[in-house]
């Protein structure tokens, strides 16, 4: 009977031997933990220098800059807004041009309508693109865009048939900056047609590129119109602004 209760006793005894047991589990673990530790070191080396040969003596690339552009504002007047403009005058009347920023008469050549945009000082260039419609009729007068408040370009409309070679890109001085326009695109629109004269609106795309813009940009317009908003007016449709390092990229 003595040996059974020393046997019961035994079996139910939780001090003891268990602390050798749990002192030689502990060290299997760290012994692993640490032989794990020397595998990941080792291969860290092996890689770090594998890069090391590979990057000696090379210069690292600025390319990724070049290619950095950020859209400081887009608009295509559809919405009925001109956010930030100082007329906020818009038109969405006419189906085939859907809303657009305007219609604007003569100005007799002056800045009337602007907005200036806040731009990346990181960046070198300034890109900015737009639709310039010359609505109804037209006789040779010029449209003149500004940059900063000073006369960038003017550009002259004839809408009538069989003037449209007689039509005049006169550029600014400014050396900073370049100009483009496309080619023109004629529709008869449904703004206005002044008795049995023949007239077609026009579109050129317009795109300046500005170096070392600075911070901002102010961009302007104006026209030589001398005639009624219902006789001939233009409006600014599709405008987009980017910061860029890389111009050609836009």
């Amino acid at each position: 009977m003595l040996s059974w209760t020393v046997y019961k006793s035994f079996c139910i005894e939780e001090t003891g031997a268990v602390t050798v047991d749990w002192t030689l589990l502990t060290a299997a673990v760290v012994g692993l933990g640490m032989a794990g530790s020397a595998v990941v070191i080792m291969g860290a080396d092996d890689i770090s220098h594998d890069i090391a040969i590979q990057t000696s003596g090379q210069s690292v690339s600025v390319a990724f800059s070049n290619t950095y552009q950020n859209v400081s504002y887009s608009d295509d007047f559809e919405d009925g807004q001109a956010l930030g403009w100082n007329v906020t005058q818009t038109n969405n009347t006419e189906a085939s041009l859907g809303g657009i920023l305007g219609r604007f008469g003569g100005t007799g050549g002056a800045q009337m309508v602007h907005k200036t945009w806040d731009l990346d000082p990181n960046a070198g260039f300034a890109v900015i693109e737009f639709d310039l419609h010359a609505i109804d009729t037209w006789d040779l007068e010029a449209m003149s865009i500004f940059l900063n408040d000073a006369l960038a370009s003017q550009r002259t409309f004839s809408t009538h048939d069989g003037d449209l070679e007689r039509q005049q890109i006169i550029d600014g001085s400014q050396a900073n900056v370049s100009i483009t326009y496309g080619p023109h695109s004629s529709a008869e629109n449904g703004y206005s047609v002044r008795g049995d004269v023949v007239s077609h609106d026009e579109t050129v795309s317009v795109r300046i590129e500005v170096s070392d813009p600075g911070s901002s940009l102010k961009l302007g317009f104006g026209s030589t119109l001398d005639q009624s908003l219902n006789d001939e007016s233009w409006s600014i449709d599709n405008m987009r602004v980017t910061s860029t390092n890389d111009p050609e990229s836009v």
